[in-house]
């Protein structure tokens, strides 16, 4: 499912606005891999593994369980909601590493202004503290991710942010190639790029942890 998504001016916002939303509906009986259409409508994908395997993976789900909040929808995808109270993406197979993003690489025309105030948020609920996930973000053609993880209480949703700067000192390069390599790399020599962010999401690292859930990914402008 292609959709076009631009922000071609940077406005001036006076309180913060969602300008992107993922709910990761799913309207199906059953769980479902997160490449599934019939019953699971996104443009995330996912990368897993030493290799950056990308595609199916029979431990990244779309659960039909109970979606963290209810009745949220999808804003500025071209994706219907396929349920508004259903879907949210775990895996129990924590000894691999998992990328779940999306990008131009996913059917995504993705461009975002950093200059607007950008937040990324999203829920999670992981079955240790210690467990946890570091936002993504694409700028250039290179993947970045966060210093910083993001963990939560066991087995507890909560509500996770990220405001968004281009200091050096907040990122790791991820070393992302489809079918060859998906690690987290060294730290950038210098400030991220001043280009447009094409592509986000959320990394998380093998561990001997146990499963891990995220739902309802955004992103606001203006939170400045």
């Amino acid at each position: 499912m292609i959709f076009f998504w631009a922000l071609l001016s940077a406005p001036v916002l006076h309180a913060e606005s969602v300008i992107y939303q993922e709910t990761f509906g799913n309207s199906g009986s059953a769980n479902y891999t997160v490449d599934h259409k019939a019953h699971v409508l996104t443009d995330w994908q996912v990368a897993w593994g030493r290799a950056g395997t990308k595609g199916n993976s029979t431990r990244a789900i779309v659960s039909n369980g109970a979606s963290k909040p209810d009745a949220a929808m999808n804003i500025g995808t071209s994706n219907a909601t396929t349920s508004e109270s259903n879907g949210l993406i775990y895996t129990d197979v924590p000894t691999n590493t998992y990328f779940f993003f999306t990008s131009a690489e996913t059917g995504s025309a993705i461009d975002l202004d950093p200059s607007q105030g950008l937040t990324f948020g999203w829920f999670q609920r992981n079955n240790r503290l210690d467990d946890g996930f570091r936002v993504a973000v694409q700028i250039d053609g290179l993947w970045y991710v966060t210093k910083a993880l993001f963990s939560s209480p066991a087995n507890a949703w909560s509500n996770q942010s990220f405001t968004f700067t281009p200091a050096a000192a907040s990122w790791r390069l991820l070393e992302f190639t489809p079918g060859h390599s998906l690690a987290m790399g060294a730290n950038p020599t210098a400030d991220l790029p001043a280009g447009r962010i094409t592509g986000f999401g959320l990394f998380t690292e093998a561990t001997t942890g146990e499963t891990r859930r995220f739902d309802t990914f955004s992103v606001s402008a203006g939170g400045r």
